[in-house]
């Protein structure tokens, strides 16, 4: 089978349960999870229909909301399409792998994967020390994982208390009034690059408003890469347990 994915953590999923041959091309985001030989056909929104066209993919994989109008435009240039929502719990990671495992064939390979994400998450029950954490995600603006997004989830299945876990959201821009009115005891932040240093992390936390010296005098910042929790593929596991180190 030939395969195309637009998301990286669908592209994670493929890789993880031995479906990377099929993989022919992916989007530029998914490059830190793809084997080399997929060629990159598009970005997270768009794609390059000629390239697509001849590369003739069995199916093409997207992902979540920010997709639903590549999956249409794809789905009406006459490619088979799976479009798969973004998990709102820690155990939707592993239904994503077993639904990407059933749509190319490695039912096998899916289940045992799936059990073992799984089983890893479940270890991470209640590690962390007791806090209220403000964990924001760089994406040009700050943004902050609710209770309705498998990030949101997360933090609180590791024993964490969210500053909005209180908001009927997935995903919320994180307002410096909302920090003031619900200080944190840990700042995470998760920037747009690989390895963001922590004078870059305390001065996108300042242009936003979101620190003072009274709020670093009660909160330690903890930073961490990117993909930390922003990726919802099977190596979240890897990723929440290197945050629970960094967190303890």
């Amino acid at each position: 089978m030939r395969v195309v994915s637009f998301s990286p953590s669908i592209t994670d999923a493929l890789v993880s349960i031995g479906a990377g041959d099929e993989l022919v091309g992916v989007s530029v985001f998914c490059r830190p999870y793809a084997p080399p030989h997929a060629e990159v056909v598009g970005d997270y929104l768009r794609a390059r229909m000629d390239r697509l066209r001849e590369l003739a993919p069995d199916l093409v994989f997207t992902s979540g909301a920010a997709q639903e109008r590549l999956a249409r435009s794809l789905r009406e240039a006459g490619f088979r399409v799976v479009h798969l929502p973004v998990p709102t719990s820690v155990y939707g990671v592993s239904e994503l792998v077993w639904r990407v495992g059933v749509e190319v064939g490695r039912l096998h390979e899916a289940s045992e994967k799936a059990a073992e994400v799984a089983e890893r998450l479940l270890r991470l029950r209640g590690g962390a020390p007791p806090a209220r954490i403000l964990y924001v995600i760089d994406l040009g603006e700050p943004v902050s994982p609710g209770p309705l997004s498998y990030a949101g989830h997360l933090l609180l299945h590791m024993g964490l208390r969210s500053v909005y876990e209180a908001v009927r959201a997935d995903w919320v821009r994180v307002m410096p009034a909302d920090v003031r009115r619900n200080p944190p005891d840990v700042i995470v932040y998760e920037g747009k690059v690989e390895e963001p240093s922590l004078d870059h992390a305390l001065g996108a936390l300042r242009r936003w408003m979101l620190v003072d010296d009274r709020i670093l005098r009660r909160a330690r910042v903890v930073v961490v890469p990117r993909d930390t929790l922003a990726h919802y593929g099977p190596r979240i596991a890897e990723h929440a347990e290197r945050l629970l180190e960094a967190l303890r």
